[in-house]
């Protein structure tokens, strides 16, 4: 018995069948390229298999992380609304999965790039102000105002423009950590900001990365943020998301997120105004007022004083004065029918 008989081993051709096999495709009469063509359709449906990643994104998606981000893009309107002393809208418009590297490709327009570090996650980040976004912050923060529209300039921002804008990102970082903790107290801090995106290589280029989009409003400002974060980092989170989340906020009622948002209103600034009188004048009136005019009170003096917030009365109040400054003494809360003239 040979050894190839031992191992269970069968000759396929024999050496005289193989011999007339390379004698016919010598001569032609064999064409083995239309055979190799003919293979190569057979499989050219066949999609690509990678055993390392799933075959849609949906492996990559995170039940329920939209409950954080619409809460982050609460406590961002009510952040922007203390800096804008207006209504501000933040929305989320879109989530989406990506490698880090066809991201940062796509990233070409001009835009304010923050790296962001989340401690607890042991991860880094990306914040994006796109341009837009960044010139009208820097006009409402440099004395502008948001009633009129801010144009945007063609050209590169200064360092000193990105470094006063980092106060913002800084804010942002705080309302990510708001957002997060019905999960987990994380504390996120802003690392550096840049304008190139050859500058913010935070991960490997195939780093599968989840990215969501805010758009911001306030006034006539406008512009789009972005949130880049590395999976692997959320990815910890999933199972606690996916069956927990739900039970977080029914056990509560709520509350988390009642009490983040009251807390956050009480910090609202508002404007209030002591007004001593009111009466009615004609535009032609008005028109004809000079220096040194003395326009006469009807009634009391102290009947109509009161105390206005946001231009609505609220308190009743007498005027004096306290420690050689004028001052008001709160006398009583105005009513909703009073306040409505009801």
């Amino acid at each position: 018995m040979t050894k190839q008989q031992e191992l269970g081993v069968e000759n396929i051709l024999s050496q005289e069948e193989i011999n007339d096999l390379l004698a016919a495709i010598a001569s032609g009469e064999v064409d083995i390229e239309s055979e190799a063509e003919d293979e190569a359709a057979k499989h050219r449906d066949l999609n690509r298999l990678d055993l390392f990643r799933g075959q849609t994104s949906a492996k990559w998606r995170i039940a329920n992380f939209d409950i954080i981000l619409d809460a982050f893009a609460r406590n961002n309107g009510i952040t922007l609304a203390n800096r804008f002393r207006q209504s501000a809208s933040v929305k989320r418009v879109s989530l989406e999965n990506e490698s880090f590297e066809t991201f940062l490709q796509d990233l070409q327009e001009q835009a304010v790039i923050g790296i962001i570090r989340f401690e607890q996650l042991r991860s880094a980040g990306l914040m994006i102000f796109d341009y837009p976004l960044s010139f009208c912050l820097l006009e409402v923060m440099l004395g502008g105002t948001s009633e009129t529209g801010v144009s945007i300039p063609d050209r590169e921002l200064t360092a000193i423009e990105v470094n006063v804008l980092k106060s913002v990102m800084q804010e942002v970082c705080q309302d990510w950590d708001k957002a997060f903790r019905p999960l987990e107290e994380i504390e996120t801090s802003l690392v550096q900001a840049e304008i190139n995106p050859r500058l913010v290589n935070i991960v490997t280029p195939d780093t599968d990365m989840v990215i969501s989009r805010f758009s911001i409003k306030a006034g006539n400002i406008f512009g789009q943020m972005t949130m880049v974060i590395p999976f692997f980092a959320l990815e910890p989170y999933k199972e606690k998301l996916k069956n927990r989340m739900f039970d977080v906020i029914a056990d509560s009622g709520g509350q988390a997120w009642t009490q983040s948002l009251k807390d956050e209103l009480l910090r609202v600034r508002t404007e209030a105004s002591a007004v001593f009188a009111s009466f009615p004048l004609t535009i032609r009136e008005i028109l004809n007022l000079k220096s040194g005019d003395v326009i006469e009170l009807d009634g009391d003096s102290g009947k109509s004083q009161y105390l206005a917030v946001e231009d609505r009365p609220k308190f009743k109040v007498v005027a004096g004065v306290k420690n050689g400054k004028r001052a008001v003494r709160i006398i009583d809360r105005i009513s909703t029918d009073e306040e409505t003239g009801g």
